[in-house]
């Protein structure tokens, strides 16, 4: 099987991959469990992945601005990594968890943190 193309922050898949991926991630949504066939050795938890709608639900704002996040639309975030299966765009957790990190304003944890005093800031 060729490996995928990583161009920009999406991997790009041939239409046979895809079919089986989405094939997979159907049987994994009906039964509730992943073959081992489906893990191909990997650890469960980082296959995980969010939809456009979870991830939007998960940080409180549109799938349309989660669409931009993932386009690089908006200014002083760095673009959301995602896969791309055909029109369809999947985020994996791990991910999400590593770009909220990377996305976390010095300033917002300043003024979050207990230690400072108002007279401080």
């Amino acid at each position: 099987m060729n490996r995928p193309v990583l161009r920009g922050n999406a991997i790009l898949l041939s239409l046979r991959e895809c079919a089986r991926y989405l094939h997979e991630l159907k049987e994994i949504i009906h039964t509730g469990h992943v073959k081992h066939s489906a893990l191909n050795g990997h650890n469960p938890e980082s296959t995980t992945v969010y939809t456009v709608s979870e991830v939007a639900s998960f940080l409180r704002c549109s799938k349309a601005h989660v669409h931009n996040l993932i386009a690089g639309r908006v200014r002083g975030v760095n673009p959301l990594p995602s896969i791309h299966l055909g029109r369809r765009s999947l985020v994996r957790k791990e991910t999400l968890i590593e770009w909220l990190e990377q996305n976390e304003s010095p300033i917002a944890m300043i003024r979050s943190s207990p230690n400072i005093d108002a007279a401080d800031a």
